[in-house]
Parts: C-alpha cells; structure tokens; sequence
C-alpha cells in the first residue's frame, strides 16, 4: 500500500496539491483504490458519488448534500436532482427514501440528473413530502 499526493505545476511556475491517491498492490501491480479530489469528493467503488437529504414540501429546499448543485420541483411529488460534478455514464445505483408511507422510485437518470418521484401508497396520487434522503453509487 501506498499513499501519493499528485501535484501540478501552474503557468507561473508554482506547484500545488491536487488530489490524494491511495493506491493498492493487487496481483503485483499498483492499482488506485482511493482519489480524495481537491475539492473533498472521494472517488472509488466503494464511497458514494451523491448523498442528499431535501424537503420536498412546500418551497422545495436542500437541506442536506454532497455533489448535488440543485434541486427543482416538477410538481406535486415530482422533483429533479442536479449533479453538481456529473456522473461517467447513467448505469448507477440510486436508492431513495422518505418520511412517508408512500410508494416512491428514481427514474429518467442521465449523467447529469435524475428524478424521484413519491405516490400515496391508499390512492396512487403524487404526494408531496416532508423528507427524502437519496444516495447514488456508480462511476
């Protein structure tokens, strides 16, 4: 194991740190395992890309995030997630949740959004709620 630190040279010749990189011997070679990004974000398998806890009543607010820049309200228990950092590619996991009872999923993800829509779980009606958490995984 082994932990680096890139660096990169500016036009006017002062260096900085960039990003801090854990890397793994696997099979002899030496393989990244952990970029810890200049702003915060770790990139791996194994951390979550987004996580967002937001009030989806009312005037529609983030309460809580990381790697979300926004969120818009599409109506009465529809709402779009924005990334702030995009994802690679639209093959990731989401797995959302809410305060409620209701019946809720994730649909329409693109690298750069996806939407959470919740339904009340007697009639089927979209439902405005209180509290939703989400996080996403993927590269």
């Amino acid at each position: 194991k082994s932990i680096a630190t890139d660096t990169y040279t500016a036009g006017n010749g002062a260096t900085y740190d960039s990003d801090l990189v854990l890397y793994s011997a696997l099979a002899g070679a030496h393989n990244e395992g952990l970029r810890i990004t200049s702003d915060a974000r770790g990139l791996s398998e194994f951390t979550a890309k987004a996580w967002i806890e937001f009030n989806g009543n009312n005037t529609v607010s983030i309460t809580n995030s990381h790697n979300f820049s926004s969120i818009a309200d599409e109506g009465v228990g529809q709402y779009r997630l924005n990334f702030a950092n995009y994802m690679a590619n639209a093959n990731f996991c989401i797995n959302t949740h809410d305060y409620s009872w209701g019946n809720g999923w994730s649909d329409s993800q693109t690298t750069s959004y996806y939407k959470v829509k919740r339904r009340n779980q007697a009639d089927g009606a979209y439902q405005d709620v209180a509290k939703i958490w989400s996080l996403v995984f993927g590269d």
